[in-house]
């Protein structure tokens, strides 16, 4: 038990050397940084849809793009979510740097696929999407009982 602010200062230093501090501190950069990305395009794409010779989108892109800006905002909070959970629960070292490489990874396979596809870079974008949804579930389940064990061992 910590009783003193020394104490409290030791254990907090060497809980951010740890392996689970840095992973999650990668989740919490990539979320953060992304959002702000997508923010900005947002306000990028309604910018340029209000003058006359904005993007020249076809109705399908802007739909794309608006469903590919969601989800995006939705992928980074899960991953500032998922990094602060990294970096406040014990997970084994590998099952940490795992989450946190499958969470940026499923990130930028679901949103990132929408924008390519949006964007017309990428054709076949949307069948790759659901890849992405898929590891981000898995991955938050992984989270979810790593959670629920740390409330029953207490």
């Amino acid at each position: 038990m910590i009783r003193t602010r020394r104490q409290y200062l030791e254990y907090n230093s060497a809980r951010r050397q740890s392996p689970d501090w840095a992973a999650g501190r990668t989740n919490m950069a990539f979320g953060s940084v992304y959002l702000v990305l997508t923010m900005a395009l947002g306000l990028y794409m309604n910018a340029n849809a209000a003058l006359e010779h904005g993007f020249m989108l076809s109705q399908f892109q802007r739909s794309v793009l608006g469903g590919a800006l969601f989800y995006s905002n939705v992928d980074a909070a899960l991953n500032i979510g998922v990094g602060y959970t990294l970096a406040r629960l014990p997970f084994v070292e590998w099952l940490s740097k795992t989450v946190s490489t499958l969470m940026i990874a499923g990130a930028l396979l679901h949103s990132g696929a929408l924008y390519a596809v949006g964007f017309g870079l990428l054709p076949f974008g949307a069948s790759v999407a659901p890849l992405g949804v898929f590891i981000i579930a898995a991955t938050l389940s992984i989270v979810f009982f790593g959670i629920l064990g740390q409330r029953l061992a207490k």
